[in-house]
């Protein structure tokens, strides 16, 4: 849009003459009041019919619209004081109105005619005039056939235009070809401007748009991130909560093992202390009944004493083992009491402990598939932290690993099964090899022995092998015939050397002789003409050479005696095999000298000879250009007066450029361009125009 705004500012693409007066116009008032515009600014075209219009009006899309033809004469002195160049100017007063022709009006409905151009643009109505004027009978029509079909229908009444640009004049002349590059299309620069000004307000939006799309993505991204990390670090504390609690219980399982161990060993002493309280028992029955055997009278005393002795003290064993077997079994049955005290404690501290790893899991199933919602975005692997799955899948693994474990080994067998069937192969192929290897070099043998065999019937007979075939004896005996081969080798031998094709040979040679004399004489043709023709322009070169030579000659004569006050001069040939290959003496004698060669003269009169056959050469023929290096920089001031004298005589049709440092020559030049250094190392060009300077002078 830049580039486009500075392009439509600086007025690229118009004329140098026209750009530069548009910008005098800017900082001119009274320029400006006097200008309307350039027609390429004061139209708008759409872009379909662009092309057509820029080809229709040509260079007329730089020409500029005035009021009236006093503004415009105003403008063209302007112009030629400025020396811009020139410009073609439009005023309204004085533009010839075209319209179009009202008998093909009805042709403007035929199918692939979009109209007449100057009604297919906008423009303002002051300005109609002008645009009737460049495009009030052109058509514009879709491509080339429907423009030819419609210039021979109307007998090529008007202008036609094809949206490529290929024109149709009143003339029948078809102009067309490739079209302008975008970048100087001057009618389309406004569109450009305005498209570009769309273009860019909607990249705004879009901008805009996505920028806030981009922010509310970056918000939710931001938002789900913290989310992620939250649940990131709430599974990590459940992963830690869930190890702990599993060693707890693990630790409170081993403890309940051992103590329904410990249980199941009270028990089986608690048995064990019933059955001796039954022994017990036993004996105190037993010693009961002895004790009422003491009360027999019938017993003698002594025995019963030492009787009772015994018994009293087993009495008194057995009161003592019972009193500490129920301190045992008291002591016993209070440790069953707290050890079930104990695993009721484990038992409900184990189900508070399930019914924790329930919840953990049932936390863990919505943190999942949380997890593999946020997968979608976030790319986070899904997370598999049930215990229950983790220990199933432990196992069925170890069981698919002792199941490879097993496939391993089979694998490994049938390895080494057909490792060794690999070797007895290889070791047979290698045999193959080796057999089809010498098979092959039998074959390129046979296939060398039948090559051989070949050269030699060609070498021998010129034949090959299917046309040999023609003379194949079935039942051929070689050995036989071998003296009468020998005998005909012999013959064939005798006869020397035959050249079969001596006569194809010869009809060759005889065609090429043939062809090539013809070409000989044709060269021989072309070079006499040639001949012919060189000497005829020789000749004439000659002649018209003699002929300018004398003329120079004539006017070095003159300018000669002009330049030098008096003496004489020529030209003379030198003696040559040709006029043209001739070299050229010049004489001349000063007044009131005499000298026999040119080299006598002096540096100045030298330079003043070669300026005079200069200005006879200017004199016989005058060129339109002609630049002179310090050509009197040997001259005094009197003869630099005469040189300039006759530069001026001719400036009216050769222009002059000089390069001098005489000060004479300057005062009589139109211009003068100068380079000063004001600076160091930086060089300037400093212009005069003398004929200015005269008049300001003259003013002053």
């Amino acid at each position: 849009l830049s580039i486009y705004e500075s392009m439509q500012k600086e007025y690229e693409g118009f004329a140098g003459s026209v750009r530069r007066l548009l910008k005098d116009a800017e900082t001119n008032k009274e320029l400006q009041d006097k200008i309307i515009g350039v027609v390429a600014n004061l139209i708008k075209v759409p872009a379909k019919y662009q092309t057509a219009i820029e080809m229709a009006l040509g260079n007329a899309v730089q020409n500029i619209v005035t009021a009236s033809d006093e503004f415009a004469k105003y403008l063209i002195r302007y112009l030629k004081q400025k020396e811009y160049g020139r410009v073609t100017f439009l005023p309204l007063n004085s533009v010839k109105v075209r319209t179009f022709d009202n008998r093909y009006t009805s042709y403007l409905h035929t199918k692939g005619v979009c109209g007449i151009a100057a009604d297919l643009i906008e423009y303002s109505s002051d300005i109609q005039p002008v645009i009737l004027s460049l495009l009030g009978t052109t058509v514009i029509v879709e491509d080339e056939d429907i423009a030819v079909s419609l210039a021979k229908q109307t007998g090529y009444s008007f202008r036609i235009v094809t949206l490529d640009g290929d024109i149709i004049s009143t003339q029948g002349s078809i102009t067309g070809g490739s079209k302008k590059s975008q970048g100087n299309n001057l009618l389309s620069r406004e569109t450009e401007i305005n498209d570009t000004k769309v273009m860019l307000a909607k990249l705004d939006e879009e901008y805009e748009t996505l920028s806030k799309n981009i922010a509310d993505k970056q918000n939710v991204y931001n938002s789900k991130l913290a989310e992620l990390n939250d649940i990131t670090v709430r599974i990590h504390n459940i992963e830690i909560e869930y190890a702990k609690q599993n060693e707890i219980y693990t630790g409170l399982n081993n403890s309940k093992i051992i103590l329904e161990s410990d249980v199941r060993k009270y028990d089986s002493n608690i048995a064990k202390y019933n059955q001796m309280l039954v022994s017990i028992d036993t004996e105190l029955s037993k010693y009961e009944s002895e004790t009422n055997e003491i009360n027999d009278p019938n017993i003698t005393l002594h025995t019963n004493q030492n009787d009772f002795t015994v018994l009293k003290t087993k009495r008194d064993q057995y009161l003592s083992d019972m009193t500490e077997l129920r301190v045992n079994i008291a002591g016993l049955e209070s440790e069953i009491v707290a050890i079930n005290q104990e695993i009721d404690r484990l038992n409900a501290e184990l189900g508070n402990i399930t019914k924790a790893n329930l919840e953990l899991n049932k936390q863990l199933s919505v943190n999942k598939a949380m997890l593999e919602e946020y997968e979608k975005t976030t790319d986070i692997s899904t997370i598999e932290l049930s215990s229950s799955n983790l220990e199933q899948a432990l196992r069925q693994e170890k069981t698919k690993l002792d199941e490879l474990e097993h496939s391993k080994a089979k694998l490994q067998s049938d390895l080494r099964f057909y490792d060794e069937e690999r070797l007895r192969l290889i070791e047979e192929v290698n045999k193959l090899q080796d057999k089809k290897y010498q098979q092959d070099l039998a074959l390129t043998k046979v296939d060398t022995d039948i090559e051989s065999m070949q050269e030699r019937v060609w070498d021998e007979y010129q034949l090959t092998y299917a046309s040999a075939m023609q003379y194949k004896q079935e039942m051929f005996d070689l050995k036989s015939a071998m003296p009468e081969i020998n005998r005909i080798k012999k013959q064939i031998q005798g006869l020397g050397n035959i050249n079969i094709n001596a006569i194809e040979d010869y009809k060759l040679l005889q065609e090429r002789h043939g062809a090539m004399y013809d070409q000989a004489q044709d060269l021989l043709a072309a070079e006499a003409d040639i001949k012919s023709i060189i000497k005829s322009l020789s000749d004439e070169m000659t002649e018209i050479f003699l002929t300018q030579f004398d003329k120079i000659n004539e006017n070095f004569g003159i300018i000669f005696k002009e330049l030098f006050g008096g003496g004489h001069a020529r030209l003379e040939l030198l003696k040559a095999d040709s006029v043209l290959d001739a070299g050229v003496e010049i004489i001349a004698v000063p007044p009131e000298k005499k000298l026999n060669s040119t080299k006598l003269l002096s540096g100045g009169e030298q330079a003043l000879v070669a300026i005079a056959i200069l200005f006879a050469i200017l004199k016989l023929k005058p060129m339109p250009f002609c630049l002179l290096d310090e050509i009197e920089a040997p001259l005094d001031e009197a003869n630099v007066f005469r040189f300039v004298q006759y530069l001026k005589k001719y400036a009216g049709e050769t222009q002059f450029i000089v390069i001098t440092h005489k000060k004479p020559t300057m005062e009589y030049a139109d211009c003068l361009f100068g380079i000063t250094m004001e600076e160091k190392g930086v060089s300037k060009v400093v212009s005069v125009k003398l004929s200015d300077a005269v008049k300001m002078a003259e003013v002053k």
